[in-house]
Parts: structure tokens; C-alpha cells; sequence
């Protein structure tokens, strides 16, 4: 649990915030320190309001990260928006990394599959809607003549630089 949680103590902070997940480790700077309890939480009567804490984790490199408003009672904890995960145990943050990589492998299994229903629901919606369709082959023949522009393009530069780049026009 964070409330009892010592100077020296190993904590895990997966931070998902930038483009790529960091997973950070390091060592509790002190004690823990509890803070004013969690008068938001909802109580039943007869109950003690949530403890919350606060933790100050040195990384090894000697960055230090501060983690507030976390639930003592509790040894992993996502704040709200997702991104920061903290815990004190390596086998739950193993677990909790192993479930974000499995939902990325089903990502990207799927992309096939993913990319043959987008050509499907296409084709449903250019039998539904005569307009979609005209828009559709119209884009179709664009690229195909992007196409033949860009090989007849090719075509006379290699022209040209067989023939030494000494082509005359003839007149009739």
C-alpha cells in the first residue's frame, strides 16, 4: 500500500503521455507523505475518508518526479486521464504492460482485415448513393492519368538522354 511505503522502496511509473510510453524506475526519495484525506470520494456512514499520499521517487539518472493525490490504501493507481500509471509492484505494472501490448498486437492484426472492410463498406455505399460512386471512379481516373503523365514523363527524359540531348524538331 502507498501509505506505508518507505524511503528506498522500489516504485514503477509508466508515463504515456508523449508519443512513445517511458517506463520509469527509481527509488522513494522518503517516506511517504500522507496527505489531507479525500473529502470528494463518496462515504458510507460510519466510514473514514480515503487517505491519500504523496510520493517522491528518485529515478536512477537523479530526476526526481513527485506523485501526489495517490490512494493509500492502494499499490497501483492510474491517475484519471490514463496516461500515468504508478505502482510499487513489478508483477502488477508487468501485467498492466502486457495487457496494453496485447491490445496493440490486436491492432495491428487487424489491419488486413480492417483495410478489406473499408473496400467493402466503399462498395456499399457506392451501390447506396450513385453520387459516391460517380465521385469515386472520378478519382480513380485521376490517379490513372497521374499515372500515364508521370511514365510518359519518363519516357522522354530517358528519350532525351539516349539521344545525347540533341533532338530537333522537324517541320513538315
Amino acid at each position: 500500500m502507498f501509505s506505508t511505503l518507505q524511503k528506498g522502496t522500489l516504485i514503477y511509473v509508466l508515463d504515456r503521455r508523449g508519443d512513445d510510453p517511458v517506463l520509469k524506475q527509481g527509488l522513494l526519495a522518503e517516506d511517504a507523505m500522507k496527505l489531507a484525506p479525500n473529502l470528494n470520494q463518496p462515504m458510507q456512514l460510519g466510514m473514514m475518508p480515503e487517505q491519500l499520499v504523496k510520493l517522491t521517487m528518485e529515478a536512477a539518472n537523479g530526476d526526481k518526479m513527485e506523485l501526489t493525490s495517490l490512494p493509500g490504501n492502494q499499490n497501483t493507481f492510474t491517475y484519471p486521464d490514463g496516461k500515468i500509471t504508478v505502482s510499487e509492484s513489478h508483477d502488477a505494472i508487468q501485467g498492466i504492460i502486457s495487457g496494453l501490448k496485447r491490445q496493440s498486437d490486436e491492432v495491428v492484426n487487424g489491419y488486413d482485415r480492417n483495410v478489406h472492410l473499408s473496400e467493402v463498406y466503399k462498395g456499399m455505399l457506392m451501390d447506396l448513393n450513385p453520387e459516391f460512386r460517380k465521385n469515386e471512379e472520378r478519382d480513380r481516373e485521376m490517379e490513372s492519368l497521374r499515372g500515364d503523365v508521370n511514365e510518359m514523363k519518363s519516357m522522354m527524359k530517358q528519350l532525351l538522354s539516349m539521344s545525347g540531348g540533341n533532338v530537333s524538331a522537324k517541320k513538315e
